[in-house]
């Protein structure tokens, strides 16, 4: 059977350092694909959380979206669930749905099987997809606790607005004004009190050179982020992270 094998990535390391590649579990998984006769036809691994859809992950998207790609494989192998999916019901049904209409198997190493061959592929792919996904909600539920700690003891969580960096250790990071945000953000809010609309902001500091926040893709300024600039409170005393979050 040709299968595409939909992989983890591991995390990577701080400074854009790259980890060791593929998670253990998936390196297994190509390892038994080839000893069982299979040809394995490419290898699509994501950073992306089990809750983003296929069709919506960097490298597995062009594999579930192209025509020519997806003729080319018979069969979505993963080490368990959640490299496919951990999102809500309707998500998953979404993706079951595709591989019935592609015509396509999606199976993982512990033997969930769709379509079902039988009674029992069925309960043993619905009982791991429950699985999975509360198993993420848990994770949620524990990140949300910890954050929330975080912030009632005064440290930043998030990213840093514009004009700021973070700085500090682990669990104990706090803002700091940069260079660029102590000469622009005046900037910004000084030609925004004088009238200047979100767009000729954009412009200002597009011809000034300056990088937009978060590498927005573009490579250029937008009004969305000239506006939350603006709203974020951090700038008046009351701090907030890069979401806008207090």
């Amino acid at each position: 059977m040709r299968i595409l094998l939909a992989a983890r990535l591991s995390r990577k390391l701080a400074k854009g350092q790259q980890g060791i590649g593929l998670e253990t579990q998936d390196e297994r998984m190509r390892t038994w694909a080839e000893r069982n006769g299979h040809e394995v036809v490419d290898i699509a691994a994501d950073y992306q959380s089990g809750t983003v859809m296929p069709w919506d992950r960097k490298n597995l998207r062009k594999w579930v979206t192209r025509p020519e790609l997806v003729q080319r494989y018979d069969a979505i192998v993963a080490y368990s669930i959640d490299r496919l999916t951990r999102g809500e019901w309707k998500d998953e049904v979404r993706i079951r749905l595709w591989a019935q209409d592609h015509g396509k198997v999606l199976m993982t190493e512990s033997g969930a099987y769709w379509p079902p061959r039988n009674d029992g592929d069925r309960w043993r792919w619905e009982s791991e997809v429950i699985s999975a996904r509360k198993e993420w909600e848990e994770g949620r539920e524990r990140s949300m606790r910890a954050q929330a700690e975080l912030v009632a003891r005064g440290k930043l969580v998030g990213r840093a607005p514009f004009g700021y960096v973070s700085t500090g250790e682990k669990y104990d990071r706090r803002l700091e004004p940069a260079v660029l945000g102590r000469y622009y953000a005046p900037l910004i809010f000084g030609w925004y009190a004088d009238g200047a609309s979100l767009g000729e902001i954009c412009e200002r500091l597009d011809a000034c050179y300056v990088a937009p926040p978060y590498r927005n893709g573009t490579g250029h300024w937008s009004p969305k982020s000239v506006s939350q600039i603006i709203r974020n409170t951090t700038y008046v005393g009351q701090r907030q992270d890069g979401n806008g979050r207090v």
